[in-house]
């Protein structure tokens, strides 16, 4: 895989984790769910933002 491909690869995953912290976060207001489904969304979150922080630290040597 090109180093190209490994970056849309982890934005897209951390585009979809944001977007299920956004849509557990209406549910959590609306009172659909507990607080832990919105930590374990904004966990994943967080996991899927510093796997793609790595990669272009790797990449580009901590200059993005």
């Amino acid at each position: 895989m090109s180093a190209r491909e490994d970056i849309d690869r982890v934005c897209r995953r951390e585009s979809s984790a944001a977007m299920l912290v956004h849509d557990q976060a209406h549910a959590y207001v609306a009172g659909d769910i507990l607080p832990e489904e919105l930590l374990t969304a904004a966990l994943i979150y967080a996991e899927r933002r510093l796997e793609r922080e790595r990669l272009q630290d790797q990449l580009w040597g901590g200059l993005s």
